[in-house]
């Protein structure tokens, strides 16, 4: 997990870097921000500035986004889809059937 956390956060700050040269200090808006232990679960923020007022709030959040996804699958990681196991032991209660 080490190797994978620290290897995506360094993917992640090139693809804002190489993406958008309209970005102010790349480098510090890219945060490890959560890890959820038993579920391996890493949460990262995406932070960024653009100057001008009248860009708009939401107007580069999907090239930022899309930048940061096809970074990451050009490099090979993938983001699995969270699921769970459910073993039922000893067999199903009377009168439950699969």
């Amino acid at each position: 997990m080490d190797g994978f956390l620290n290897t995506t956060l360094g993917f992640m700050t090139a693809a804002y870097e190489v993406a958008f040269d309209w970005l102010i200090d790349p480098e510090n808006w890219v945060q490890f921000a959560l890890l959820v232990g038993a579920y391996l679960v890493a949460v990262f923020i995406f932070e960024f500035w653009v100057n001008g007022i009248d860009d708009g709030r939401f107007k580069y959040q999907s090239h930022v986004r899309f930048a940061v996804w096809n970074t990451l699958k050009d490099a090979g990681i993938e983001i699995p889809f969270p699921q769970r196991v459910v073993e039922i032991k000893g067999g199903f209660p009377a009168g439950v059937t699969e």
